[in-house]
């Protein structure tokens, strides 16, 4: 039987591409900045920071749901064996719950900073 390809892996894949993009943007912005400053500049580098704290605190309420519908399905395991715990799947699952939120931001920064 042929698995369909890790969630994980391409949100891994989509934070790896567009990462560098975004960086690189903002490191051109924020030197152009230094040089003549500009409000936006100046709410992009507030929000640099800002994004990163609301990402990760996203990213752990999704990681403790995750791990908390994870609990329930192993405590409901016995009552349905048909469809046990998947070590993997479920590992998959809590790793793509923590990097959701960031591969969000970072398409948001992607777009946002294109223009």
């Amino acid at each position: 039987m042929q698995q369909s390809p890790s969630n994980m892996a391409s949100e891994a894949l989509a934070l790896a591409t567009l990462s560098p993009l975004v960086i690189a943007s903002r490191l051109t912005g924020l030197w152009f900045d230094a040089y003549a400053p500009t409000t936006r500049w100046r709410r992009e580098a507030m929000l640099m920071v800002s994004e990163k704290v609301q990402a990760f605190n996203e990213s752990l309420v999704a990681m403790q749901l995750t791990a908390l519908r994870m609990g329930l399905d192993y405590g409901m395991a016995p009552a349905t064996p048909a469809s046990g715990p998947d070590l993997l799947r479920d590992l998959d699952r809590l790793v793509t719950a923590g990097l959701h939120p960031y591969v969000v931001k970072v398409r948001e920064n992607r777009r946002r900073l294109a223009h």
